[in-house]
């Protein structure tokens, strides 16, 4: 990268809730799946005539508990965005620096895991959960320059 790439990020609720969207559901089909299979038990308990409401009450809470808790999980993240005023990220041969209000970090190449790239976001993984999300829309023209950059570090899955 012959000039640092510098990206000032203004976040909404749309970037979170498609990620979190893809994160919980589309890159998790085992989820998914056990998400059918136990509104398929709550249908079958409940229309069945089947005595066991037990059953019924425990596929209800499940079904429930997963957007409850994707919900959830939203909006802690859009809390701890909207804490900070701005972020500033800055893409460069040494790594990425991350600038925001409570903090400023500079990430060296080697300790970013991966980069994911998504329909509207780029998320960046310095550990397994919790990425640096950046929106595609923020990046505008670069977003080529950006990927040949994540490419030559091999950074982007």
């Amino acid at each position: 990268m012959d000039k640092d790439l510098s990206i000032k990020v203004n976040y909404t609720r749309k970037d979170y809730r498609e990620y979190f969207f893809r994160i919980y559901f589309i890159d998790n089909p085992l989820k998914l799946i056990g998400y059918f299979v136990v509104l398929g038990v709550a249908l079958f308990s409940i229309f069945s005539g089947s005595t066991s409401n037990v059953l019924s009450l425990l596929a209800l809470m499940i079904l429930l508990y997963i957007p409850f808790n994707y919900i959830i999980r939203v909006n802690i993240a859009m809390t701890n965005l909207m804490r900070s005023a701005y972020y500033h990220f800055t893409v460069s041969n040494e790594g990425i620096r991350i600038i925001h209000e409570y903090d400023n970090q500079n990430v060296p190449w080697n300790s970013v895991k991966e980069v994911k790239e998504f329909k509207g976001n780029l998320a960046f993984y310095m550990e397994k959960k919790n990425p640096f999300i950046i929106p595609k829309r923020e990046i505008g023209e670069d977003l080529d320059r950006l990927r040949t950059t994540l490419r030559e570090f091999g950074k982007l899955a």
